[in-house]
């Protein structure tokens, strides 16, 4: 038979369950501080001071001030997590970069473990990034080494050749220092144009060089003298790739001076579509055809600048009558010729007026030219024949009542009332035709 268990028996067991709990806890915690000030003292080396890009990332701004706390980046003895875990813990960046397939850590082999190319302990100004170059996707940082294969010197590259200080960090300049030594006129006037910040345009696949870019591509052919103008002079103060997609293509952006030069201030409005008359070869002459117009230019029109007749809008109907450009002369208007200038004038010159659609035939058939004024002396509403022709009224009386039954002197004076043709013969007033007779005769 088994004895009670008695009271006091029972309190030493737990005391000594307790105590034994105390004392595993205690070892734990001196052993752990132990550990870390062991590590600490066996540390291979001191963190990096880099400052990265500058911004707080775990509480710190560089590796260096984590020194005294092993425990943020060694797991220790928690299994269930490792280096690269707790790396990730702060660098949120390579987090996103690890989703994006674009960027260049989801590009990269062994992402998940950042000591295959990220070690620590090797100084304060120590480099802690180290990649094999064969391997390295360049590309994948916005710059691919496709045309930087040899140096201007024929040698092959090296990573310190644009890396001078650290892998992960370039300087700009470095471009136009080492470009300047193979052509350095270009690099000169290139760098005046567009900054030296060379990677903000250019990302090493020369896609840029003679030959190469197809700027009809852009919506913007280069013809004519355009294919010779050197990009900075229609993209002017442009220093990033954005720049030049949103460059102006209306002639007046880059013609401003000569479009005024030659049409006046209104070049901005009216004279806008240029190449309506104007081509890429040169800018003169004008190219215009204004035969498909209603109002063909011939003779001196030829030569009349486009603004004298266009004061403003060029697709603006204009009158096509003389009048419009040319005041009719004193003589005209007393005269009652009206507007239409065409029966007479031409465009070659104004003076030389010819009666074009004369109802008279002037000539009477010789061909000989007769001038306005031998006929029409006293005004172009009145004629008369007698500057050439014979006027003795007696003779032309006695010649004309036998052939005709006209017996007033005043009708013979409206010689074309019967002789329409200008010619000897005539209809008289009841149709009777007339002798032949000489033009001074009396009989």
């Amino acid at each position: 038979m088994t004895e009670p268990t008695r009271s006091g028996d029972v309190d030493r067991g737990r005391f000594g369950r307790w105590l034994s709990l105390a004392v595993i806890a205690t070892a734990l915690v001196v052993g752990g501080v132990w550990l870390i000030k062991a590590m600490i003292a066996a540390s291979p080396g001191p963190l990096s001071a880099h400052p990265g890009d500058g911004q707080a990332r775990g509480g710190v701004r560089t590796h260096a001030e984590l020194e005294q706390k092993c425990e943020a980046c060694h797991p220790g003895g928690d299994t269930t997590r490792t280096v690269s875990d707790l790396c990730l813990d702060c660098h949120d960046e390579i987090v996103l970069q690890r989703r994006d397939p674009k960027a260049l850590h989801s590009r990269l082999g062994n992402t998940d473990d950042c000591l295959h190319c990220h070690t620590e302990h090797k100084g304060r100004d120590a480099e802690i990034t180290h990649v094999e170059p064969a391997a390295f996707p360049h590309d994948a940082v916005g710059f691919a080494l496709a045309a930087h294969q040899h140096t201007a010197a024929g040698a092959p590259f090296q990573c310190e050749d644009c890396h001078a200080q650290t892998m992960t960090r370039f300087d700009p300049k470095g471009c136009a220092d080492c470009h300047v030594k193979a052509k350095p006129d270009l690099m000169k006037a290139h760098v005046a144009a567009f900054g030296e910040r060379c990677a903000n345009c250019h990302d090493g696949v020369d896609r840029f060089s003679k030959g190469r870019f197809d700027h009809s591509k852009t919506g913007f052919r280069l013809e004519g003298k355009h294919a010779r103008t050197g990009c900075e002079f229609c993209h002017r103060g442009v220093t990033e790739m954005t720049g030049f997609a949103q460059a102006e293509t209306g002639c007046a952006t880059c013609h401003q001076d000569a479009g005024a030069r030659a049409h006046g201030a209104e070049v901005t409005t009216a004279y806008a579509e240029c190449a309506t008359c104007h081509g890429t070869e040169a800018w003169k002459p004008a190219t215009f055809d204004h035969a498909r117009t209603q109002f063909p230019l011939t003779g001196r029109h030829q030569s009349v600048p486009c603004a004298q007749c266009h004061k403003g809008d060029l697709k603006a109907p204009l009158s096509n009558e003389c009048s419009a450009c040319h005041e009719a002369p004193a003589n005209h208007t007393a005269e009652g010729y009206g507007t239409t200038c065409t029966e007479c004038h031409t465009t070659d010159d104004w003076s030389a007026a010819d009666a074009r659609n004369h109802s008279f035939p002037i000539d009477h058939g010789t061909g000989r030219k007769n001038e306005c004024k031998t006929c029409h002396p006293a005004g172009y509403k009145q004629y008369t024949c007698f500057n050439c022709h014979e006027h003795q009224p007696d003779a032309m009386l006695r010649l004309h009542r036998r052939e005709t039954r006209v017996r007033d002197l005043a009708a013979l004076q409206d010689c074309v009332r019967c002789h329409k043709n200008g010619d000897g013969e005539g209809e008289g007033e009841e149709g009777g035709e007339g002798e032949d007779h000489d033009e001074k005769s009396d009989e």
